[in-house]
């Protein structure tokens, strides 16, 4: 499939899950989503500071994986560098393959392609596991509140065993295979980094370990986060409460994976399941769940986009889309370089 044709789907998709999105809107009654958005502004803040937990482990797993390299990389750097990856996740849609592109193109002229496009596959397959562990306590509360034999419980167990797989399998293939080199003998461009990417894809377990378990701490943020919006929306604020919020949250972002940032299936999917979050009588609470965290999201997506414009780092995203467009090989005037000298 060419890169044209994966962009035109893209949109698309992000097409039809607007369109979602405005449906279920006006299903559970515009004006009900308004007044329950607008009840709950005065936990915008604290939304927005979870959502930014999530943001900080993000900088922090990729330090660890980068190793010793990382110290060549200037702190702000990396900042700038998850500005980047953020707005590519939440306002182009790029998914969050895209996004790593978009951060390892950032730290290219540091520490070199091979190193850059390494952290960003092992930080890919870190993710998934860091998705899967969040699972388990999501899984057993949901278990407890809604029954074993419960369709989201399901749902949730078959969420944890793909992103477990999937995970385990990126992990077990980039460590066993020789992807440099393979891809050297296909990208003319990867030719001169293929040696560098299979050394630097075989990070240590050790540090592996410690990277998993600083994004699991953002998934407690994001978990947090979302006891959080029950609460806001009328719910009430529990730690099995925030456990099935996030629960749902995760089957959805599974389900539509394949579209940007998942719009329009997340919150279908908190509407399916008002009834499971104590909203039976009134479903516009539970898609507002969705939309305060999507707010959130957003809120940090334009502050982001904000801070590169002053930091001139918005040619950082354009230069990232154009690679990510290319199916990971740089197009002429975005060369795939060593690190500066």
């Amino acid at each position: 499939m060419s890169p044209k044709v994966k962009r035109a789907l893209k949109w698309a998709f992000l097409a039809v899950g607007t369109a979602v999105v405005v449906y279920l809107v006006n299903e559970v009654g515009p004006e009900r989503v308004l007044e329950t958005l607008l009840a709950a502004g005065p936990y915008m803040v604290l939304l927005v500071l979870f959502d930014f937990g999530w943001f900080s482990t993000e900088i922090a797993a990729h330090r660890i994986l980068l190793e010793e390299d990382a110290k060549k990389i200037p702190w702000p750097e990396f900042v700038r560098a998850q500005m980047v990856t953020y707005v590519f996740m939440v306002l182009v849609p790029a998914g969050r393959a895209g996004a790593e592109i978009a951060r390892a193109t950032a730290f290219n002229p540091y520490v070199g392609a091979g190193r850059a496009a390494a952290a960003a596959t092992n930080a890919q397959a870190l993710s998934l596991l860091a998705n899967s562990l969040i699972t388990i306590p999501c899984l057993i509360a949901i278990g407890s509140i809604c029954g074993w034999d419960h369709a989201l419980t399901w749902l949730m167990a078959l969420n944890g065993l793909v992103t477990f797989v999937g995970g385990t399998v990126i992990l077990a293939l980039s460590r066993k295979l020789r992807i440099g080199r393979f891809l050297g003998k296909r990208i003319r461009k990867m030719v001169h980094v293929a040696d560098d990417l299979d050394g630097a894809l075989r990070v240590p377990r050790s540090r592996l370990i410690k990277a998993v378990a600083v994004l699991f701490v953002g998934r407690i943020s994001q978990t947090i986060q979302y006891g959080i919006a029950l609460l806001a929306v009328g719910g009430l604020f529990t730690g099995g409460g925030a456990l099935l919020a996030q629960g749902v949250h995760l089957v959805g972002a599974f389900a539509g994976d394949f579209i940007p940032n998942q719009v329009g299936v997340v919150e279908g999917t908190y509407r399916v399941f008002a009834s499971t979050l104590g909203f039976a009588d009134d479903p516009a609470k539970a898609v507002s769940i969705a939309l305060l965290a999507r707010i959130s999201q957003i809120i940090l997506a334009t502050t982001s986009l904000s801070g590169l414009a002053l930091w001139g780092g918005v040619s950082d995203i354009g230069s990232a889309a154009r690679i990510a467009g290319a199916g990971g090989e740089a197009p002429a005037g975005d060369p795939i370089e060593g690190p500066a000298e």
